[in-house]
Order: C-alpha cells, then structure tokens, then sequence
C-alpha cells in the first residue's frame, strides 16, 4: 500500500487492517496501479460495471479487499473490546 500510496494504519485486528488513505479519488488511483499492484487485491465485490471488478482473485487468501465494495464510506470508529488495568 504505501508503495502506492499516503497511507496510515488505523487499527488492525486478527486478519483485518484498516488504513486512511490520502487520495482525492482511491478508486481512480487503484485503476491506474499497474497489474501487478492490483494482484494484491480482492475486488470481487465490486459492481460488475466498475473498472476494478474482477474474479480472478475471488477466494484467494492473504488479499486487500475492501469489505465494501466500491462503495465509499468516510467514517470508522472503534471500540476496544479488552481493558488493561
């Protein structure tokens, strides 16, 4: 990710990482990565109509994938399910 772009690490948990992304449009930005970028995500929960869609990488592990799809959303917020005293 940050090979392509300003990111920043905003949680991580057992098999999920959440990044902010600095980008004026992402899915403009993962468009034009080149395939071999691309071959590190999941993106086949996109719309069939999106130029980022595709199943050549549907169920394959240890992939980006925007548990979303195209859709964009502007918000996260986190609770801690553990309390250290």
């Amino acid at each position: 990710m940050r090979a392509h772009f300003d990111v920043q690490l905003s949680y991580s948990d057992t098999g999920s990482l959440v990044y902010k992304v600095v980008s004026q449009d992402v899915y403009r930005d993962l468009a034009e990565l080149p395939d071999e970028a691309m071959d590190k995500f999941h993106s086949s929960n996109y719309s069939p109509d999106s130029p980022l869609y595709s199943v050549k990488r549907k169920k394959v592990t240890l992939k980006f994938k925007d548990k979303f799809g195209d859709q964009m959303w502007r918000g996260f917020a986190h609770s801690s399910h553990s309390c250290t005293l």
